[in-house]
């Protein structure tokens, strides 16, 4: 009796697996998003650089110079940059999918007068990312609630570059960059809400973890900073969060 009974109920759930799938296959099971990114970044070491190279090139310049605007090195704490993801639905809840990402941050010290620079020093990171997706959807009326995690390829670059032209004796040019690859992770959660046929508008929130423990030339020296007692690489950590809105099309 309780075999026939357990297989009753296999036979049940086989049906129902088989009704779901079969309803499941006739819906869109591709989707192609993409949007505007804002990134959070810890970056500690970088910054207090920042801090320390400002002081010296305002001890060292600026006030030594009359009739001069000065504009200072600010810390990099937020990145923006663009977004373009693929999901496809195995089930309806369960998807995999990739996702690739841009983000850039900038900062610069200036000495201008009169709209001309004349002493320049500036710095632009890039992070870019390649993403593996596993995603999970939580549906709730027309608002889908989607649980994501990620491994990511990691790219980033730091682009430097040093203006100066105070007078006939003082010129100087120079510029460098600075990269280096590595393997991250990603977990969040995204809203997407159906505000037209195959048309979703996505909100999302995830957390980055991604350190480099160095970034190098093409002369394989890596960056440090100058104002240290050794010549130790600099980390650059880009953990924290990623704010994400987009607009998702379903095939």
């Amino acid at each position: 009796m309780k075999k026939r009974v357990v297989i009753s109920l296999l036979l049940v759930m086989i049906i129902i697996f088989v009704y779901q799938s079969a309803a499941f296959a006739e819906r869109e099971r591709f989707e192609l998003n993409g949007g505007l990114i804002i990134n959070t970044f810890a970056l500690d070491e970088f910054n207090e650089y920042l801090k320390e190279q400002d002081d010296y090139l305002s001890d060292n310049y600026y006030s030594t110079l009359d009739g001069l605007s000065e504009s200072s090195l600010e810390e990099v704490t937020v990145g923006g940059g663009v977004f373009i993801q693929g999901r496809y639905w195995l089930t309806e809840n369960i998807a995999l999918g990739g996702e690739l990402k841009r983000s850039v941050a900038s900062t610069k010290y200036e000495l201008t007068q009169s709209g001309t620079t004349y002493f320049q020093d500036s710095y632009e990171l890039t992070l870019t990312g390649a993403s593996g997706l596993v995603v999970y959807k939580l549906p709730v009326e027309r608002v889908n609630l989607n649980f994501q995690f990620g491994l990511v390829n990691y790219w980033s670059s730091l682009d430097w570059e040093w203006n100066m032209d105070l007078s006939d004796d003082a010129q100087d040019s120079r510029a460098d960059s600075y990269t280096n690859s590595n393997l991250g992770g990603k977990f969040g959660l995204e809203l997407d809400y159906l505000f037209r046929d195959r048309f979703l508008l996505k909100l999302g929130m995830s957390y980055q973890h991604i350190v480099f423990d160095k970034l190098e030339n093409e002369e394989g020296e890596a960056y440090y900073s100058i104002h240290g007692d050794n010549m130790e690489p600099m980390e650059f950590d880009f953990s924290g969060l990623e704010s994400k809105l987009g607009i998702v099309f379903k095939f």
